[in-house]
């Protein structure tokens, strides 16, 4: 107590002094209306970024939050896209009738199967000959061996092993990863495969020289399989070279999704998938 005495006592013409400049600036700025505004403009300028700050910190982490509900929400979309155009789909094929006679029962329009899982990629590699993705759901949330995966610009890969928590997925950049895709435009099919190098590129197989192709052509998922709906992007045909001798093109497929950038994702369940299976693998007693 003493040495603060001390202090102030050492101090006091400076602290008197700063009492006596605060007070006439007070006095000042209360008198004079002229200084009241500046001082109302500093003091909000001051307010007013302090909010924007305030408010920019904050807002940070509700990010997160957001987007959960936007990926929930693009699941919503995806699968009404897919139920859409599997209906109109129908209604193409079917045969011209009296107009009298064209309301159709929805129970003869069939229910589209696929729903969307969304999840987080925890893991990813693209350097490797073999390369696989982790996410943060597993079985206890949907998710089963056999899935596909996908992000919002195309295909990522197929789940192959699940735990509670976390699923493991093989990667379109796996030499063991093949997918069922087709040109858009011409609607012939072969397989997409990954030979190694870019992470960018890859190679779609069995594509006989009688088909008219492009560079820039849209490839998108055949739908042949249980794993992918039809329709969902790939990649563009970056440049090709025809083979005489086995009679198919040697194509390159620039992909559309940047797999090393990517952090959202989907897991597709296919809810008649075991119907599916179950159905194909019967072949096998007749062969």
């Amino acid at each position: 107590m003493e040495r603060l005495v001390e202090l102030l006592l050492r101090f006091k013409s400076g602290l008197l002094f700063l009492i006596l400049q605060i007070i006439s600036i007070v006095m000042m700025v209360q008198l004079n209306q002229h200084h009241n505004i500046i001082l109302g403009n500093i003091t909000q300028d001051i307010s007013g970024e302090y909010q924007s700050k305030r408010d920019g910190f904050f807002a940070y982490f509700d990010l997160s939050a957001e987007n959960q509900q936007l990926l929930y929400q693009n699941k919503r979309l995806k699968e009404s896209y897919l139920s859409l155009r599997q209906e109109l789909e129908t209604r193409k094929n079917i045969s011209p009738i009296k107009s009298a006679y064209r309301v159709i029962p929805d129970s003869l329009f069939p229910v589209h199967s696929f729903q969307f899982i969304p999840c987080q990629i925890v893991n990813n590699t693209v350097d490797r000959s073999y390369n696989f993705i982790t996410i943060n759901k597993g079985y206890r949330n949907g998710i089963k061996k056999g899935m596909g995966l996908i992000s919002e610009d195309g295909v990522l890969g197929m789940v192959i092993s699940v735990s509670e928590h976390y699923a493991l997925a093989m990667s379109v950049l796996n030499k063991n990863f093949k997918l069922s895709a087709k040109i858009n435009h011409e609607n012939f099919f072969g397989s997409l495969v990954w030979k190694g190098g870019s992470p960018s590129y890859a190679s779609l197989e069995y594509i006989p020289l009688h088909v008219n192709i492009r560079k820039g052509d849209t490839i998108i998922t055949t739908g042949f399989s249980s794993i992918f709906p039809e329709g969902f992007m790939v990649g563009i045909i970056d440049d090709y070279e025809e083979n005489s001798e086995d009679g198919f093109y040697e194509i390159s497929v620039q992909l559309n999704t940047s797999i090393g950038s990517v952090y959202h994702a989907y897991a597709i369940a296919n809810i008649r998938k075991n119907e599916i299976d179950s159905l194909e693998n019967s072949i096998q007693v007749y062969q």
